[in-house]
């Protein structure tokens, strides 16, 4: 059982971050194949729909933006398969 983290970003709308969290999860399983970075994924996609009310443009600095947030919250992942308690 992993315990992905939620990016820390200021709220403003929650519309749609669970659909976001979806793709960003999927997008994120068919590149890597790996759990946790998929999770990460979702979290980070979900991160975006947050900050502001409706979908953001994606741009390069998006892009960018969304890397560095999958790298920052990836070492914040817990895994918990060996029966220890969240």
């Amino acid at each position: 059982m992993l315990k992905i983290p939620a990016v820390s970003v200021s709220v403003i709308d929650t519309l749609g971050a669970g659909n976001a969290y979806c793709g960003g999860f999927l997008a994120g399983w068919v590149k890597t194949q790996d759990l946790a970075a998929a999770g990460a994924w979702g979290a980070v996609a979900a991160s975006f729909l947050l900050e502001q009310v409706g979908i953001p443009i994606v741009t390069k600095k998006l892009q960018s933006i969304a890397e560095q947030r999958f790298k920052d919250l990836l070492p914040a992942i817990r895994d918990f398969s060996d029966g220890e308690s969240f």
